[in-house]
C-alpha cells in the first residue's frame, strides 16, 4: 500500500490492484459539529425520526431517575427517626418474603390445574407475539433510520425537509436496511452451533474421565480459531455499518456490496472514524452529565430541606418534582435531538469521503 502524501492531509491510498484509489479524508471536528448542529437546530422535522430511532434502539435512561424519586420516597424522607426506617425495612422484607412464598404456592397450584394443551397454545401465542414485536421493532427502527439519513442529506439542497419525502425513502430502503442489520445473525448462529457441537462430542466421549492433553490442546485451538474468525468478521461488519447504511439509503446499494464498499471506506478512513466516534461519545456523555446535574440540584435541595425541617422539605420538593417531570419529558426530546446530531456528523463525513473519491470505487 503506497502513500503519496504526508499523513493528516487529504491523500490517496492505492488498493491492491493499483487501479482503485481510496482517499483518506482529513477530519475537522469543529467544522463538522458546527454544521451538524446548524442542521439539527434548523430542521426540526428530523427530530421525529430521531425520537423514533432512539426509542426503538434501546430507549434512554433519562426516565430512570423519575422511578426512584416519587411520593413514596418523599414520605420516607419525612421520617424523623432512622431507627424507625430500619425497623420498617426489616418488617417490609419479611412481609415481602411471606407474600412471595404464598404467591408462588398459589401460582404453582393454579398452573397444575391448567391442561397441557392450554399451555401449548399459550406458548405458541407468546412466541408469535415475541416474533411480531421483534418484526415491528425492526421495521420501525430501519424505516426511521433510512428516513433520517435521507432527510439529513436533503438539507444540503433544500431549505425545508419534508416528512413525507424522507419517510418515502425510508420505506423504499426498508428491506435492504433490515437485511443489512441481520447480517451478523448467521455468524452468531454458526459460531454457537460449532461450539455447541464440539462440546457435545467432547463430553460424550469423555463423560467422566479426565480430558487428555493430546485432545484438549487441539480442541481448544480449533474452538479458539473459530471464535477469533467470527470476532474478526464481526469487527469488519461493525466498521462497515455506518457507511453501508448510507450507501444503501443515498446510493441505493444492495446490502452485501454496501458492506464490502463500506469496509473499504472504513479501512481507508479509520483514523477519522475513530476520532468522530470518540467525539460523539464525549458529546453524549457531556449532555448526560449536564442534564443529570440539572435535575440533581433541586432533588438535593429537597433532601436537604427534609433533613432540616419537614415544612421546608415539602416546599423544596415542589421544584424537585417539577424538575423530575421536565427531566423525564425533556430527556426523551434531548435523546431524539442527540440522535439527529450524531447521524448528521456521520452523514457529513460520508459526503466528504465520497466527494474525495468521486464515487468511482
Amino acid at each position: 500500500m503506497a502513500v503519496t502524501a504526508k499523513l493528516g492531509a487529504d491523500l490517496p491510498i492505492f488498493g491492491k490492484n493499483r487501479k482503485i484509489v481510496y482517499y483518506l479524508t482529513k477530519l475537522n471536528l469543529s467544522d463538522i459539529y458546527q454544521k451538524a448542529w446548524d442542521t439539527t437546530r434548523k430542521h426540526k422535522s428530523l427530530w421525529v425520526f430521531g425520537l423514533v430511532l432512539a426509542a426503538f434502539s434501546g430507549g434512554s435512561s433519562y426516565s430512570n431517575i423519575s422511578r426512584s424519586f416519587n411520593s413514596e420516597s418523599i414520605e420516607k424522607l419525612m421520617l424523623k427517626d432512622s431507627d424507625n426506617l430500619l425497623d420498617s425495612a426489616v418488617l417490609g422484607a419479611q412481609s415481602v418474603k411471606g407474600v412471595a412464598d404464598t404467591s408462588f404456592n398459589l401460582i404453582k397450584n393454579i398452573a397444575m390445574q391448567i391442561p397441557i394443551s392450554t399451555w401449548i397454545i399459550a406458548g405458541i401465542a407468546t412466541g408469535l407475539a415475541v416474533v411480531l414485536g421483534i418484526t415491528f421493532g425492526l421495521v420501525i427502527k430501519n424505516w426511521a433510520k433510512g428516513a433520517l439519513i435521507a432527510g439529513i442529506d436533503n438539507t444540503e439542497t433544500q431549505s425545508r425537509v419534508y416528512f413525507t419525502k424522507s419517510s418515502f425513502v425510508g420505506t423504499a430502503r426498508l428491506k435492504k436496511l433490515i437485511t443489512l442489520g441481520l447480517t451478523p445473525l448467521p455468524i452468531f448462529i454458526v459460531t454457537a452451533l460449532l461450539n455447541g457441537i464440539a462440546f457435545t462430542i467432547l463430553f460424550a466421549f469423555f463423560p467422566q474421565e479426565k480430558l487428555p492433553w493430546s485432545i484438549a490442546i487441539p480442541f481448544t485451538l480449533v474452538l479458539l480459531t473459530i471464535d477469533i474468525v467470527a470476532i474478526a468478521v464481526l469487527a469488519k461488519l461493525i466498521l462497515a455499518y455506518a457507511w453501508a447504511e448510507r450507501l444503501i439509503v443515498l446510493e441505493n446499494y444492495k446490502p452485501i456490496p454496501a458492506l464490502r464498499k463500506g469496509y473499504k471506506i472504513a479501512r481507508a478512513n479509520l483514523k477519522s472514524m475513530l476520532k468522530l466516534a470518540l467525539g460523539n461519545c464525549l458529546v453524549s456523555t457531556g449532555v448526560g452529565c449536564i442534564t443529570n446535574l440539572i435535575v440533581a440540584i433541586p432533588i438535593g435541595l429537597a433532601v436537604g430541606g427534609f433533613a432540616l425541617h419537614k415544612t421546608l422539605g415539602i416546599v423544596a420538593s415542589i421544584p424537585a418534582a417539577l424538575a423530575v417531570l421536565a427531566f423525564t419529558v425533556g430527556g426523551i426530546l434531548i435523546t431524539g435531538i442527540l440522535t439527529v446530531f450524531k447521524y448528521t456528523t456521520w452523514n457529513i463525513l460520508f459526503k466528504q469521503i465520497r466527494e474525495k473519491d468521486g464515487k468511482t470505487n
